[in-house]
């Protein structure tokens, strides 16, 4: 292949990873819903983490390939800066606006990492109550057989 085309598998390596990392925006914006809502939906906030995986996969191979090519292509494109002049300039608007959506979602999952964290505090909450609840449940009916056992014999076979 020669080098103008790896410029261009270049270019269009960086415009996927943009609109994988916009489909991930998305999916983090519903998991903000989600984890707002006054019911939480595990199951449906778990598919969203299953399928933002699916553009972190994506997004890594990309950037693994962007790697490869970039080395391959690394000496032509600073040999002839002028040539592939107009490609260079279009690669560093997509890099700035990729930038700018990590920024995005980073702040975002800050946001929801913390949301998430006072949900899970609070099905902690939840769960130790129940347990106490559990445990002086078990306490009474242990305590009822016991008194059971204690009791006279001579009463029942008496009546």
């Amino acid at each position: 292949m020669s080098n103008i085309v790896y410029v261009k598998v270049l270019a269009d390596s960086l415009q996927k990873k943009f609109t994988a990392l916009e489909s991930i925006l998305n999916i983090t914006k519903t998991q903000e819903e989600l984890l707002q809502e006054e019911d939480f939906d595990e199951e449906c906030f778990l598919e969203t983490i299953s399928s933002k995986q699916i553009y972190i996969d994506q997004i890594t191979e990309l950037d693994s390939g962007f790697e490869v090519i970039y080395n391959r292509v690394k000496q032509e494109l600073d040999a002839n800066r002028s040539l592939y002049s107009a490609d260079i300039t279009n690669m560093q608007k997509l890099i700035a606006k990729i930038t700018e959506l990590g920024i995005d979602i980073e702040a975002l999952e800050k946001r929801n990492k913390a949301q998430m964290d006072k949900i899970l505090e609070e099905k902690k909450r939840q769960f130790g109550g129940m347990r106490m609840n559990n445990s002086a449940a078990s306490n009474y009916y242990r305590n009822m057989i016991n008194q059971q056992y204690n009791q006279s014999y001579f009463l029942d076979k008496r009546k």
